[in-house]
């Protein structure tokens, strides 16, 4: 691909050059132009990104288990505060806080989630005592259910496109794939395309595994799909969530979702995962509805299930951001905060997220 948007200066040193401008890319970069750096931000517009098609759903409670999610009272106050001042800066809106209505599938199952929310770690964020009407007449909840609070979706795809606007009013974006070839390492900088950067931050998702530099780590893709619907007369505010959610996105359109597919051959959508989202949605919903669209990513997982943060066990100008998961959105402004910390202000990085964990990996690869 050429270089559009951006004509590069090749006597400009970059304080950093971002590859990928997904929700991590979009992510990292907003805080270091926020913060004054110089960047340039590289991104091939792939439409298979997870970032491209991701729902965006952040919820406090989630699993099967019914489970405050990890490190919920961090990263929630965290992101509330980024993106809203983030879609203030951009003059859009991309947050949308909505609670988020889970079902019973059983009486036992009622019983055991009203008596754990006289926790105190979870009482703030849930509420049990929802009138079984303000969801019948949608959905099939003969045993109730509790919505959460703090819980709502981003537009991920709207604040990726909001922000790669100011990036190319800045000159700060390229439109441009990354081939470690056009990659120069110097003394105490890189240059990339003639470009000079004090350092380079990988954001690829899950292009990593083909990055000869970062593909020694841990990662697992998990292929997701989901479809888009017309349901007319439906539930408006809530985000629904039984099998399958069910999301509102404004004029009775809703995106159905989503499917984990761990071994899978293509990035194309399938028969088989729109058969899967339409049994579970019918088990959910009483109402008609219309499929629209249906549409596959793949998503950046990691075998702890937990982000990947840090510079290369080798190369000190090369740093990873990635592995954020099916929770990246919750777990996006956190720890882009923990790795410009690191970076900028020599802060160690939590151990459960730094690259260092996998550091043998690297050294045993070589050997």
């Amino acid at each position: 691909m050429g270089f559009d948007y951006c004509f590069l200066d090749f006597y400009k040193m970059y304080d950093y050059i971002i590859i990928g401008q997904g929700l991590a890319g979009t992510v990292l970069s907003y805080l270091l132009q926020k913060n004054g750096k110089k960047i340039l931000v590289a991104e091939d517009e792939s439409p298979d990104t997870a970032s491209a098609v991701a729902a965006g759903i952040y919820n406090p409670i989630t699993g099967k288990r019914m489970v405050k999610t990890w490190k919920a009272g961090e990263l929630f106050p965290v992101l509330e505060d980024f993106y809203s001042e983030m879609q203030k800066e951009l003059n859009t809106t991309f947050l949308f806080k909505r609670p988020v209505y889970k079902p019973f599938g059983s009486i036992e199952e009622q019983n055991h989630w009203i008596s754990q929310t006289s926790f105190a770690d979870v009482e703030d964020l849930v509420n049990v005592n929802i009138p079984d009407k303000r969801y019948s007449n949608y959905i099939h909840n003969q045993c109730g259910g509790f919505e959460t609070f703090r819980s709502g979706y981003l537009d991920v795809s709207g604040m990726v496109s909001a922000f790669r606007k100011q990036l190319i009013k800045t000159d700060s974006y390229i439109r441009k794939s990354f081939r470690p070839i056009d990659l120069e390492f110097k003394n105490d900088h890189i240059v990339w395309n003639g470009t000079q950067s004090r350092r380079i931050i990988f954001c690829e998702g899950h292009k990593v595994t083909a990055n000869p530099f970062f593909k020694w780590l841990p990662f697992v893709l998990a292929k997701g799909e989901l479809l888009t619907v017309r349901i007319k007369d439906f539930e408006k505010q809530a985000i629904l969530n039984k099998g399958v959610f069910i999301l509102p996105v404004g004029d009775d359109i809703y995106k159905i979702g989503a499917t984990y597919v761990w071994d899978f051959k293509d990035n194309n959508i399938t028969a088989e995962a729109k058969e899967e989202l339409i049994i579970k949605l019918e088990q959910l919903i009483k109402v008609p509805y219309e499929i629209l669209k249906q549409e596959a990513g793949v998503r950046p997982a990691v075998k702890d299930r937990r982000p990947i943060i840090g510079l290369h066990p080798q190369y000190k100008t090369l740093g990873i951001f990635n592995g954020l998961g099916t929770k990246g959105v919750s777990l996006a402004p956190y720890f882009a905060q923990k790795l410009y910390d690191f970076l900028e202000n020599q802060r160690e990085i939590d151990k459960e997220v730094s690259i260092e964990r996998f550091k043998p990996l690297y050294y045993q690869l070589k050997n």
